[in-house]
């Protein structure tokens, strides 16, 4: 099957053509309910209901699955939409006025169908009425994630906040073991010799590899310590005794966190086995770069792009989830391409990608876009 390359189609024909288990992971925004027409035949979002709005998305995402390997993930970016009166969805001028992964620009109406039971300014709380779904289709839904915008669109409204937020649900294909990593090395593989044993520093014995239901790089997107966090594991704290920072007599030696380590720790769970024989051989630096596991708020700034009249995926939304969901080499899908951000990224961290946009004009858009940041390297 061919790779790097956007397809003029329905993701829900398109996808078709691609065997199971073919992809790594997908990373998509799809269009949000009621926000923008985006002026192509058969496009998703202007459903009546939120709920015939979700049953597509299911839809779509089911088929996602099949083509995703069993230790596959899926991220899906989607904000949430309030109730209004009215009676039609409007696009104004321009097809390529509106919102896809990206922030809503222009004028957009969201009518209240009766029987749905949301009444005007409702919160329709389509994100979650989306997770639930899939989850109920067989997704492990595994997190939620805060995508947090510090410069938000401005809103004229007056009796509520304005939104400054969008969601990131990861989900999981399967509730199995399907993939390891080497408590040694780090490595991953789907076949592994699970004869194979390592020696921890207490004497015991431990498979050296660990099982996973899914395929989550959490080293690849640490947070990196804080400044003072780095300054205080350089420090030796035992030549601190009665200095101001340790006025008085301590408790035993105080070592600092970068510093050697004398003795090792013991009474460690099974779970932790092996853990600390790495640290250990460690550098200083090495430790310093370990850093935190990633939170679940993300503050990224909405990027524009002038080119489509619409501000994009920022790209640095897309680099997380691909970093952690997908390997080294392995393939991104994007079933809702737009301006090709997903697509971008993933060449620019050497996978590869397919994605899928229906509108002509975003596919025209996307592809010069990556011509003009990718090169050679398309």
């Amino acid at each position: 099957m061919e790779l790097n390359i956007i397809h003029n189609e329905d993701c829900r024909t398109g996808l078709q053509r691609y065997p199971d288990s073919f992809f790594n992971c997908c990373v998509t925004s799809p269009p949000y309910w009621g926000l923008r027409d985006y002026g192509v035949d058969g496009q998703l979002g202007l459903e009546g209901t939120p709920e015939e709005y979700v049953a597509g998305m299911v839809g779509v995402f089911r088929e996602v699955k099949r083509v995703l390997r069993d230790d596959g993930t899926l991220w899906v970016n989607i904000g949430d939409s309030y109730a209004h009166n009215g009676a039609a969805y409007h696009s104004e001028k321009s097809t390529l006025i509106g919102r896809k992964q990206g922030e809503e620009m222009g004028k957009a109406k969201r009518f209240v169908k009766s029987g749905t039971g949301l009444k005007p300014k409702d919160l329709v709380g389509i994100p979650w009425m989306l997770a639930f779904a899939l989850r109920a289709d067989g997704w492990y839904l595994r997190d939620c994630i805060i995508w947090h915008k510090p410069n938000p669109m401005p809103e004229s409204v007056t009796d509520r906040t304005t939104k400054s937020h969008e969601y990131v649900f990861l989900f999981a294909k399967s509730g199995k073991k399907t993939i390891w990593t080497a408590r040694d090395t780090g490595e991953w593989s789907n076949t592994p010799d699970l004869s194979q044993f390592i020696d921890t520093n207490d004497g015991e014995r431990t498979p050296r590899w660990r099982g996973f239901h899914y395929y989550y790089n959490a080293a690849a997107i640490r947070e990196p310590p804080a400044a003072s966090t780095l300054q205080r594991w350089s420090q030796d704290i035992d030549k601190q005794e009665g200095s101001a920072r340790v006025p008085g007599k301590t408790n035993g030696a105080m070592k600092a966190v970068g510093g050697p380590r004398k003795d090792k720790q013991r009474g460690h769970s099974r779970r932790h086995a092996g853990f600390n024989e790495r640290w250990d051989l460690m550098t200083t630096a090495e430790q310093q770069a370990y850093g935190a596991n990633k939170r679940s708020v993300w503050t990224i700034s909405t990027k524009p792009f002038h080119e489509a009249h619409f501000a994009t995926f920022p790209e640095e939304l897309p680099r997380i989830c691909i970093l952690a969901g997908c390997p080294e080499g392995g393939a991104v899908l994007d079933p809702f391409m737009g301006a090709g951000t997903t697509g971008m990224v993933a060449r620019k961290l050497q996978r590869s990608y397919v994605g899928f946009e229906l509108n002509p004009e975003y596919v025209a858009i996307a592809e010069r876009r990556l011509r003009k940041n990718l090169g050679m390297f398309l």
